[in-house]
């Protein structure tokens, strides 16, 4: 029985070619371990390191334009908490402090990933907190996460084969272990 896979490796270099791209030995190694993740039955999920403007990110919208997938995009900055990955505060005439509290970027994937193929980038993921590393863990490994919105606990599952996750690293600081197992 062939394994599944959701990179054609030889149609994603020509894709890549013809967007300009350049680096063939990359692409052909982003493509393996999308395939891999795929067949292991894991969240595909790539850690992209290098110096800024090494086109880390670049990579990632190319692979969002190659699967036709939808685009989830959150920059981190120093010292960003595990909360600013899973809300987002917005205004509100319905609440009485002019905020509401809503379901952020990894729980946004996760609902866009039930119906259809999205690329999670979580851009210079390395200027998180290091406990956001254990944030990513469940959503990794089984493609869910907990939320507790307006005092109700609420799981969002999401459909691992419509998700690639890509966290890009300026090399800041060092991952978990059990982070870069994933």
């Amino acid at each position: 029985m062939p394994q599944a896979s959701l990179i054609d490796i030889g149609k994603f270099v020509e894709f890549a070619r013809n967007q300009g791209f350049v680096g063939d030995k990359v692409l052909k190694q982003i493509g393996i371990a999308i395939n891999t993740a795929v067949a292991s039955g894991t969240t595909p999920a790539l850690l992209l390191r290098g110096p800024a403007g090494s086109g880390k990110t670049w990579v990632s919208e190319l692979l969002a334009r190659y699967l036709d997938a939808k685009y989830v995009f959150i920059q981190a900055t120093p010292g960003m908490s595990e909360d600013e990955l899973l809300y987002k505060y917005v205004p509100s005439e319905r609440s009485t402090s002019g905020v509401e509290i809503v379901e952020g970027p990894l729980p946004e994937a996760l609902k866009i990933s039930q119906k259809s193929r999205v690329v999670l980038v979580i851009d210079e993921f390395d200027k998180t907190r290091p406990s956001a590393d254990a944030l990513l863990l469940d959503y990794l490994q089984n493609a869910r996460i907990s939320l507790r919105i307006n005092n109700k606990k609420k799981l969002v599952v999401g459909r691992k084969e419509n998700l690639v996750v890509i966290l890009t690293s300026n090399d800041f600081r060092e991952f978990s272990e059990p982070l870069l197992r994933r």
